[in-house]
């Protein structure tokens, strides 16, 4: 091997200069050399970006809260972030990131870092693609059927019903072809198999069921330029003003109550115990108000929204969210926005690892924390400054 061959060494490609300063061939790795071995750097060597990376290490390893932990002390600055949350409109997965991480959010929406994008080719289609695809295809298909009269789905047209999805589908894989974005052919023949396998599952399920309502409006907007307004009046006075698509939504044949069906590509890893889990289970509920009064329903009682996995890697589960017990939930709701709002308000958008630095896990911002983001966040969870936001774990 490589190894073996004299004058040359293994060295990983994680290590960002010598090990000793006598290995050194430029002032940077000279000072970060000598950091690694505990000495000293002389001033000289202290170039603006080492300057920046050790004042923000030493701040988030101190005991106070700092712009470094995502916290905003400065008077102009929280004014601007203060009138910019009063003109945003927020979409309910936005808030569930806030309540998830507020740090995350913070580089989201108020830094606009975006992800460093992988230039490699695309070797297969992408979670994000794949999940705009089914999308587009479930869209059409639903529209097809009501044009033809097939609704609600049943046995007797379930033959016209598949030649109609398989249409459908071969249409929108033909456009996705085009985009570049189904990766290697090989590969993008077994995916598209599988997904149109999965959809045709989906289909025979929807036959199948027999509730008293029938899908009615697909790809609803609300609260965008154009679409129907929502806002919310939270405890405290102020509006929330929210945004978003519900991908369906179904009616029963008196026109008093609903589902809404959000579709899921991925896999199923919802606590099915939570109702808001902290703030991090908005959706649903959100998406139910916000169709409720597109429909002028003046009790959610009745009413449901849902999460329906539409593969089979997510099992073809569906994860309900009920208006039993409304006003209760929408007093616990109103309480959860009002905890988001208010730490936004008051600049506070501190990182939340989660236990195992599971929230760490598919975050693109990774990078940017400290590895120690979990040891850090241990000894300061406790701070008073934090107690406010302790609040939505009052709401599971």
């Amino acid at each position: 091997t490589l190894e073996r061959l004299p004058h040359l060494k293994r060295v990983s490609l994680s290590q960002l200069g010598p090990e000793k300063t006598a290995e050194a061939l430029t002032e940077n790795q000279f000072a970060l050399a000598a950091l690694r071995d505990g000495r000293r750097v002389p001033a000289s060597l202290y170039n603006s970006r080492l300057r920046r990376s050790l004042e923000a290490y030493r701040c988030r390893w101190s005991r106070n809260f700092t712009p470094h932990d995502g916290f905003i002390h400065s008077p102009e600055l929280l004014a601007s972030i203060s009138q910019w949350a009063d003109q945003q409109f927020f979409s309910p997965s936005r808030l569930e990131i806030f309540a998830t991480c507020p740090y995350r959010f913070f580089l989201l929406k108020l830094l606009r870092l975006q992800a460093v994008q992988d230039p490699e080719t695309i070797q297969k289609i992408s979670p994000l693609d794949k999940g705009g695809l089914v999308h587009k295809i479930l869209d059409a298909f639903m529209r097809g059927a009501r044009e033809k009269g097939w609704f609600p789905l049943a046995v007797q047209h379930a033959a016209w019903l598949h030649r109609l999805l398989d249409e459908v589908a071969q249409e929108a894989f033909g456009e996705a072809e085009e985009r570049g974005a189904t990766g290697y052919q090989l590969l993008w023949e077994l995916d598209s198999e599988q997904i149109l396998a999965d959809l045709h599952t989906f289909v025979q399920k929807e036959i199948e069921r027999t509730d008293a309502v029938v899908p009615d409006r697909f790809e609803v907007d609300f609260g965008a330029a154009g679409s129907t307004p929502f806002q919310l009046t939270l405890p405290d006075g102020s509006c929330l003003s929210l945004t978003g698509r519900i991908d369906r939504v179904d009616i029963d044949r008196a026109r008093s109550a609903i589902r809404v069906v959000d579709y899921k590509t991925g896999m199923y890893r919802l606590n099915e115990q939570a109702i808001f889990e902290g703030g991090r289970k908005l959706q649903l509920p959100l998406y139910l108000m916000a169709a409720a009064e597109l429909y002028g329903l003046s009790s959610l009682e009745e009413s449901v929204a849902e999460y329906y996995f539409v593969s089979s890697l997510g099992k073809f589960h569906v994860h309900p969210f009920t208006g039993e017990n409304w006003e209760q939930k929408e007093k616990q709701l109103a309480q959860i926005l009002q905890i988001i709002t208010t730490a936004m308000r008051r600049g506070r958008f501190p990182a939340r690892p989660g236990p195992g630095k599971q929230n760490c896990k598919w975050c693109d911002y990774r990078l940017v924390c400290d590895k120690a983001v979990d040891r850090i966040h241990s000894f300061k969870v406790h701070s008073p400054e934090l107690e406010f936001l302790g609040l939505l774990e009052d709401y599971p």
